[in-house]
């Protein structure tokens, strides 16, 4: 499913994966400050170099490349720079956030419950006039929110603010989120920002 938000284009899918069977990999790694922590920062933030998980990579990379290339036509290749496991507790939240270093981001939503947290994305830009709408829709509103279900992916352009809206279930709420960034060559080769990524 695509949508449009605040001018960006935002992908959704229901992936058809063993959600348990992931949470049960991410006991690899220890919790620190809401994020599972490795004994080593390269498996902590590249949980999807874990051997266990070549599977599921090749599932979000397969899910990438239908929205970069099927639908917004991209010809770069694209990899996961970064990914980690984390997880929200009771009554916890975070702050609105992007990612910087970052073309695309994403999420796999693990293990979810009513009222676990939506997540929540917000349009800072500067407008001319803030008016008021009889009905809001993802085509006037400052803010829209996606309700986490497990197996359920989102993929959307780094910048796009966002947070965790409060976990006020009495569970967990486990996700799997990621970073992606394009390779080869950036731009057009007589402009003054070409660059190559390798």
């Amino acid at each position: 499913m695509i949508e449009t938000l605040f001018g960006k284009t935002i992908y959704s899918n229901k992936l058809d994966v063993d959600t348990s069977k992931i949470i049960s990999t991410s006991t690899l790694f220890r919790k620190s400050n809401n994020i599972y922590r490795a004994k080593t920062d390269e498996q902590n933030l590249h949980v999807l170099n874990n051997k266990k998980l070549c599977d599921l990579k090749d599932i979000i990379v397969n899910e990438l490349y239908k929205y970069l290339h099927g639908i917004l036509n991209y010809t770069n290749e694209f990899y996961i720079t970064t990914s980690w496991f984390t997880e929200v507790e009771p009554n916890e939240e975070s702050q609105f956030h992007n990612h910087t270093n970052s073309f695309v981001s994403g999420v796999l939503y693990l293990q979810t419950t009513d009222k676990c947290g939506d997540i929540i994305f917000r349009n800072f830009s500067n407008e001319r006039f803030d008016l008021e709408a009889t009905n809001y829709n993802i085509l006037n509103s400052r803010a829209w929110s996606y309700k986490p279900e497990n197996g359920l992916i989102l993929i959307f352009p780094s910048e796009l603010y966002h947070k965790v809206e409060k976990n006020k279930s009495k569970e967990k709420r486990h996700s799997l989120a990621f970073n992606v960034i394009p390779k080869g060559t950036i731009g057009f080769s007589d402009g003054d920002s070409h660059m190559i990524i390798k």
